[in-house]
């Protein structure tokens, strides 16, 4: 028979271990809690990451930090202030909450040395301007990149209320989140600059190097017509020599013009009805001219019912000059043909050649910036890897494609697919309907 003392007993065991039971199911639903608002946490930071990082003006990436941080933080008000450290001054440059006189306010007095505090290390937003502002408490966190303050994001409660752990670690992250932001926007505004300046010092330089580079073509044709006087086989062959270079190094200068143009935006499309009779006439009588002595054999191969295009004729004359010098330069013995032909609502112009060819691995790259498939320190050709690259960027201007097929050591077959009427461009890179 059971003592009494050890049923007590046993009754005190069975109470310990549900109460510690009940207490591990309150731990287990406290870390259940935690992870669930660390969750939050995180993702509320991961989305407010992605928006900032599509905002590279600095006033537009501000205000919508203002606007994020007082609606994850439950706040009346937030500020999000630049510190300007050559003035030595703060500028509020994002505001929420406020209405439009005290935001103009509250902006205005960014200007005075008085609206932050320092207060235990820390910028903070002065007593008089938390009551102005209506709140009762703030919460200022620095903005820092690179051990440097570069701003400060305040929010701000009313009536009592203080921040929870959970909306201060959000102002923490977001001021974080801010400071790598806006660092991000002056890299890019850096570079902007950069981008710009070196588009002016390109312009410049083209249209001063090719400003004495047109006198000196333009004098050697008027020696080899034999303007000033009959010259001998050895001064015409001299002169021609001359003249075949400063045509290369007249085109290298337009290929780096065209690229500057066509990085920074500003090579429009223009518009206009072309005949393919005259234009492929003319680079036809431009080409011999520019011809070597090696008696490569260049065929034009013209369908007899070519349709006018209603296209560039700048830029489709660039494109088909680029392709027919390539296959020119790379081709030591046999033939170059250029065949154009109609195809349904297009015209479809190939320039093949018996050349050296391209090997298949380096097909890929080939439509590449200043990509050349050869090792530079054997290669026997010259250019500088500009020519394919702007002729794909101008094909896709003109809405058309370009293709590629080659074998090594056999030749190669460019195809430029192009509508019979190209699409104008208009503002942010889309196009309006065929004219």
């Amino acid at each position: 028979m059971p003592l009494a003392g050890d049923q007590s007993a046993r009754t005190d065991d069975g109470r310990v271990v549900e109460a510690l039971r009940g207490e591990i199911d309150r731990l287990r639903a406290r870390l259940t809690q935690a992870e669930r608002e660390a969750a939050a946490h995180a993702s509320a930071l991961l989305d407010v990451g992605r928006e900032l990082s599509v905002a590279l003006e600095p006033a537009d990436l501000l205000a919508r930090l203002a606007t994020r941080a007082g609606t994850l933080t439950c706040a009346d008000v937030a500020l999000v202030v630049q510190w300007d450290a050559r003035e030595e001054r703060h500028r509020v440059e994002g505001v929420y909450g406020l209405d439009a006189d005290r935001a103009e306010l509250v902006r205005h007095a960014g200007h005075d040395d008085g609206l932050y505090q320092r207060s235990g290390g820390r910028r903070r937003l002065s007593r008089v301007w938390v009551a102005r502002l209506g709140c009762d408490s703030e919460l200022s966190i620095p903005m820092e990149w690179g051990g440097c303050v570069v701003g400060v994001l305040t929010v701000l409660w009313r009536a009592g209320r203080e921040p929870s752990a959970r909306e201060a670690a959000l102002a923490e992250g977001l001021a974080h989140q801010a400071a790598v932001a806006l660092e991000n926007a002056r890299l890019v505004a850096d570079l902007r600059a950069a981008s710009r300046l070196k588009s002016e010092f390109v312009a410049t330089m083209s249209h001063e190097l090719r400003t004495p580079l047109n006198v000196i073509m333009g004098y050697t044709d008027l020696l080899l017509e034999e303007a000033f006087g009959t010259l001998v086989p050895d001064q015409q062959n001299a002169i021609a020599r001359i003249q075949r270079s400063s045509r290369e190094l007249f085109d290298l200068i337009s290929a780096t013009l065209d690229l500057n143009r066509l990085e920074a935006g500003r090579l429009d499309v223009s518009l206009e009805r072309v005949s393919l009779t005259d234009l492929l006439a003319d680079l036809e009588a431009d080409t011999a001219a520019r011809l070597d002595a090696r008696g490569l054999e260049l065929r034009w191969e013209l369908a007899a019912d070519l349709p006018d295009l209603e296209t560039d004729r700048t830029k489709l004359r660039t494109v088909l000059k680029n392709l027919v010098g390539n296959a020119i330069k790379f081709t030591e013995r046999g033939h170059v043909s250029i065949t154009v032909e109609p195809a349904d609502e297009a015209v479809v112009f190939t320039v093949a050649d018996t050349g050296i060819g391209i090997r298949e691995q380096d097909l890929p790259v080939i439509f590449e910036m200043f990509r050349q498939v050869e090792n530079v320190n054997t290669r026997r050709y010259g250019g500088v890897g500009l020519g394919l690259y702007i002729v794909k960027r101008l094909v896709e201007e003109l809405g058309g494609e370009v293709a590629v097929e080659s074998e090594w050591g056999v030749g190669t077959r460019f195809r430029v697919h192009l509508p019979l009427r190209a699409r104008r461009r208009v503002a942010g890179g889309r196009r309006d309907s065929a004219l």
